[in-house]
């Protein structure tokens, strides 16, 4: 360890002060991959974050599960929120797939290619922020909403519109203010946090918008035996729309051009925007 390595080990004793000024910064994924003082800084905040530098091996990850957060962190926006709800906003990226170290699963497919899967990580998450967030500062209200916020981040993945492409088990839900309403009215009838209103739903879709734009928008998959081109240039059976693409090792692989990160985006500022009518027409506790 460096002498400055030693120095921050001993004396540094980061806040909730220390964990905000590292998350506002500005250019927090920059300042991860290229700045070794902040980085040791970031992953000596506890060994639940150090534990995040594991990759992910799925169509909506082409990095590590810190540097997918560091990405959600840079892109909370402040648009629509107080600056209390933004300060509280960067906690919850930061914070909100800290439980997919602990949820992990791995599995090879047919082809032999890697995957992971991390079920029930909102939740977990959720438990792990309850443990550590309390040594930061917060408490009260604040803590309430900052486990909302990182267990129910998820929460509308599976929303869609009618232009977008399905998702792998069906076409997933339409949006509109009725399927909005009934998620909502689900989530707080099963939720351990009580007194959600609207509103809160409101901030939520600003985490959540946050999360998609720091998704990836391409993923690769290897060649399946069952798919070929026939002499006219006809795909086979079914294969990712994209088509074959060589990296650089000279692997020939499927190019799977998925939802992009726009797109995701559009759908849950859709949903914000439902929720802040909702939020409008009933400004009261959801009950």
């Amino acid at each position: 360890m460096t002498g400055d390595g030693l120095f921050m080990k001993e004396f540094w004793k980061p806040g909730r002060t220390e964990l905000e000024a590292l998350l506002l910064c500005g250019n927090f994924a920059d300042r991860l991959t290229e700045d070794p003082a902040f980085r040791e800084k970031v992953l000596s905040l506890n060994p639940a974050v150090k534990a995040m530098e594991m990759p992910q091996h799925t169509p909506f990850h082409d990095y590590t599960v810190l540097m997918h957060t560091a990405h959600a962190v840079d892109a909370v926006s402040s648009e629509g929120l107080t600056q209390p709800e933004y300060r509280l906003l960067k906690a919850a990226a930061f914070f909100h797939d800290i439980g997919k170290p602990e949820t992990v699963l791995y599995r090879t497919d047919a082809e032999g290619f890697l995957r992971t899967g991390f079920p029930g990580h909102p939740e977990k998450s959720a438990e792990i922020a309850e443990r550590l967030l309390p040594r930061f500062g917060y408490a009260g209200e604040e803590l309430r909403l900052l486990l909302f916020y990182i267990r129910a981040h998820d929460m509308f993945l599976s929303f869609r519109r009618s232009a977008d492409p399905p998702l792998a088990k069906g076409r997933g839900i339409e949006i509109c203010r009725e399927s909005v309403r009934k998620r909502v009215e689900t989530y707080i009838q099963w939720s351990p946090e009580k007194g959600l209103g609207w509103h809160d739903f409101v901030v939520l879709c600003s985490l959540a918008a946050a999360d998609m734009a720091a998704h990836a928008e391409v993923s690769y998959e290897p060649p399946r035996p069952e798919i070929g081109i026939d002499r006219a240039g006809k795909i086979i059976r079914h294969a990712p729309p994209g088509g074959f693409v060589e990296l650089e090792d000279g692997t020939k692989v499927w190019e799977h051009v998925i939802d992009t990160a726009e797109a995701k985006v559009a759908r849950i500022l859709e949903i914000r925007k439902i929720c802040r009518e909702f939020d409008l027409e009933r400004d009261s506790e959801i009950r």
